[in-house]
């Protein structure tokens, strides 16, 4: 890389709790502090304030530049701070996780749009932040260098909704942990102690932020006709902050269902804990009207959990006949729960092994990088 040697790699969402795009951004950082892939060049990372667990080591890989600002706001970091900051930069090349680009600045950017969510479903946003946000992201992808997706779907939305050429979209995928096949550090029998989990049901886990998309209310709905039916319902577990807008008070509603004994909302929790109860589930469910890729289905298939989602183009494109797909439908998800799911067979978990890994979404995000530094 002999022209535009630095990198600069933007680092807020590595400041607070862990969401799909902060693992994203993680993860390919932690493979490029363990490749040699670009001998000449600087990575630096910049940050607002400071990183939070489980990023915290990353400091130790890449030189750290704090762009303090009196805001905590995302957008006005990046579009006040950090472009005022790059303007007086030498030339080099912007990496932008999170939507959106430093907007007006001579340097060359890539930025990673997980999904056109703000397009596909605009009632699931407030109306002030999604104008902005459209705007924001449109600017974006007309001034970035190449938009970087995880999905062919995606790709393809990119192209029709905002009018991108093919040419300068990227699709790199996502990945799995190798951690995650190891051993957990508590048994389901530990976990059901903890978290006042009977025992002797099937549990059936759900891991992620919990948004409209991912139909909360569905889900206890069919909870509700499963325990009207049967005296011994499956178990439900269910992990992830909840971040609907409006809000959807999951909890009452577990409450006034009398859902108590067989959903358990445990909100957000650290990785050793999901990480628990990937490996003690008997399968995981994942509904959701719209997604860019759906990193959770993805992590229990590796560990050959039967998986329940959606029947969405994304899941078509990436999982096929690995997982079980319904209509988004009381009913039908009352029926996949009650036909026995079988767990993926042996040869599709080490296909998706070998083909989705953060090793190789990282060599494609460096790929492109280099072929952008080119003289």
């Amino acid at each position: 890389m002999r022209d535009r040697r630095t990198v600069w790699v933007e680092g807020f969402v590595l400041e607070h709790t862990p969401t799909g795009v902060g693992r994203y951004l993680g993860n390919v950082l932690q493979v490029w502090a363990a490749r040699n892939w670009w001998p000449n060049a600087q990575k630096i990372l910049l940050i607002h304030r400071g990183l939070t667990e489980p990023w915290t080591h990353l400091t130790a890989a890449y030189p750290v530049m704090r762009l303090a600002f009196p805001r905590a706001s995302f957008l006005l970091w990046q579009q006040l701070r950090v472009r005022a900051w790059l303007r007086r930069q030498p030339p080099g090349i912007y990496l932008a996780p999170n939507y959106t680009v430093p907007l007006a600045v001579p340097h060359c950017r890539l930025v990673i749009l997980h999904d056109l969510a703000m397009w596909h479903h605009p009632e699931w946003f407030p109306r002030r932040k999604r104008r902005i946000l459209q705007w924001a992201i449109r600017r974006s992808v007309e001034e970035a260098a190449r938009i970087l997706v995880p999905s062919a779907t995606v790709a393809e939305e990119v192209t029709t909704a905002l009018r991108i050429p093919s040419d300068r979209i990227v699709i790199t995928y996502e990945g799995w942990d190798p951690r995650l096949i190891r051993p957990p550090r508590w048994s389901r029998e530990t976990l059901c102690t903890r978290f006042g989990l009977p025992e002797d049901r099937p549990m059936w886990l759900t891991v992620g932020a919990i948004f409209q998309r991912r139909q909360p209310e569905l889900v206890l709905d069919a909870w509700v006709h499963m325990a009207r039916q049967r005296t011994d319902p499956p178990t439900l577990v269910w992990i992830g902050a909840n971040r609907t807008t409006p809000r959807i008070d999951v909890r009452r509603i577990i409450r006034t269902r009398g859902l108590e004994s067989t959903v358990h909302f445990l909100g957000y929790q650290p990785e050793p804990v999901v990480h628990a109860f990937y490996h003690a589930c008997d399968g995981v469910l994942y509904l959701s009207a719209y997604e860019g890729f759906g990193l959770p289905v993805l992590e229990a298939l590796v560990l050959g959990k039967p998986v329940i989602v959606s029947d969405i183009p994304v899941f078509r494109e990436i999982y096929g006949n690995a997982v079980y797909r319904i209509p988004l439908d009381v009913a039908a998800l009352v029926d996949a729960l009650r036909a026995g799911i079988s767990p993926p067979p042996t040869h599709v978990v080490h296909s998706l092994r070998t083909r989705f890994t953060w090793e190789r979404t990282a060599r494609t995000i460096a790929d492109t990088i280099y072929s952008l530094a080119e003289p």
